[in-house]
């Protein structure tokens, strides 16, 4: 707290009165604290000192630490703090809960509470940590606010358990107008080259087309992987099953177009599998992907498929979650309805390629904060002790991590009423979804942040 105290992005000379706090499980009993989030109340006020300071704290897997900067800082404790004016960022923050989401449905009543977040046309939903065994509650998710006067500061409104809450973090032009303008780095190396999907229905993809013959979806795809570990025996980076997903790339009007475009995708796993060329494999194959999400391909995991026979032989099954929480019965028939027509997930004529999720992955590029990041945690905790950071203040930027991926939605591109919004799951270990400074530079897509963020954006990995 003293290091972000001697910092002047703390000064608040834009006159914030209001703070979204994220923090690693560590602090989950603090937050329950009175004292301590009156404490950052007051430090987050600065020298401005506003009449009342409100805030939203939520207790989550892990604080994105800036883009470049090690993975293994991930798993660092840590607060990420997001400051903005309360009518303008939190505009529903004291409506009750009830009047702002459904009472929960039976499928939810298990499910962690979640903050989404309104970057420019997307809404990006962050699921929160599980914090059961560090204060008994599913998840930690409380707002507050403060009296401030000169003499000290007053709880003016109690903690209240949040479900949802949405954060608007700012409505400027210069934020993302789709959910393609957003970064996406997923360090993951190609399994298969990409395939016409010859056929599929709902979730399931039955098969693809190679060399103008329809084979079983999982044919290519089981025996790429089996060659794989064969050729790395005892070395090969994943100890576990491996997790593959699955590019989907929607049809296109110009198909001399989109069959150039997919000719410039990154060649599968070759005979030289040393690390080395598995990470340069995987640095490109992340340029790519961030690439194919500009044309509005989606990367989905592979959950289970192979085997079997007959009809059912071969068959893959994608990850059919698109949201956090359940949607209702209403909009459930009514996608039903249209998956009648054919699969909304991989339609038969889009492309399909396998790709393989790897340990240890490569560095991300480097970005000039502000930034804002979100992003999947790796899947094995660091056994070692990790150094700490050797600059642990991050002004400028602002992040988290959730171990149950993030969603994403916009509206969707086409005309009418019937129109499905775009939504996607990232859910491939150590991925990012990211506004930064840059990004046409380094990744050719959206490079601009708005003035909003440069004075309340602020991170601090212990």
């Amino acid at each position: 707290m003293d290091d972000i105290a001697s910092k002047a992005l703390s000064a608040n000379s834009s006159g914030h009165n209001a703070a979204v706090v994220l923090a690693t499980p560590e602090f989950a009993k603090h937050f329950e604290d009175i004292d301590f989030m009156g404490c950052m109340a007051s430090l987050l006020a600065g020298h401005s000192r506003p009449k009342q300071f409100y805030l939203l704290g939520a207790i989550v897997d892990g604080i994105a630490p800036q883009l470049g900067r090690s993975y293994h800082h991930a798993s660092s404790p840590g607060i990420s703090v997001l400051r903005g004016h309360l009518d303008h960022m939190l505009p529903d923050l004291w409506r009750h809960p009830s009047q702002l989401q459904p009472p929960r449905s039976r499928e939810d009543k298990d499910a962690v509470s979640a903050l989404s977040f309104s970057l420019g046309a997307s809404r990006l939903t962050l699921p929160l940590a599980r914090t059961t065994f560090q204060n008994s509650r599913p998840s930690t998710f409380l707002s507050a606010g403060f009296d401030l006067h000169e003499n000290g500061t007053e709880m003016g409104w109690p903690l209240e358990q949040r479900y949802a809450e949405e954060v608007v973090v700012s409505d400027s032009g210069e934020l993302p107008r789709r959910i393609g303008d957003l970064g996406l780095w997923a360090p993951l190396v190609p399994v298969t080259p990409p395939r016409l999907v010859a056929a599929s229905f709902g979730n399931i993809v039955r098969g693809v087309e190679v060399d103008g013959h329809a084979i079983p979806a999982s044919t290519e795809l089981e025996d790429a992987v089996n060659a794989f570990y064969g050729k790395r025996g005892n070395s090969a980076i994943n100890t576990g099953p491996a997790g593959i997903w699955a590019l989907v790339t929607p049809k296109s009007d110009a198909a001399d177009a989109a069959t150039s475009w997919l000719n410039g995708s990154p060649t599968p796993l070759s005979v030289d599998t040393s690390e080395s060329s598995m990470q340069e494999l995987a640095t490109k194959t992340a340029k790519y992907l961030h690439s194919s999400h500009q044309r509005g391909a989606k990367l989905l995991q592979v959950l289970s498929g192979g085997g079997g026979w007959g009809a059912k032989k071969g068959l893959l099954s994608l990850d059919p979650q698109r949201t956090h929480f359940s949607l209702s019965e209403e909009e459930e028939m009514r996608r039903f309805a249209q998956s009648m027509n054919g699969s909304t997930f991989a339609p038969t004529g889009c492309t399909i390629q396998f790709l393989m999720a790897l340990d240890d992955v490569p560095a991300m590029p480097e970005y000039a904060p502000p930034s804002i990041v979100f992003g999947v945690p790796g899947t094995h905790q660091e056994t070692s002790a990790t150094a700490p950071p050797e600059k642990p203040f991050m002004g400028g930027h602002f992040g988290a991590l959730s171990s149950k991926g993030i969603f994403v939605a916009a509206p969707g591109s086409g005309d009418g009423a019937e129109q499905l919004p775009d939504e996607r799951k990232l859910s491939v270990p150590n991925s990012r979804l990211f506004v930064a400074e840059g990004i046409d530079e380094q990744m050719k897509g959206f490079g601009k942040m708005p003035t909003f963020a440069e004075a309340g954006l602020m991170a601090l990995l212990l």
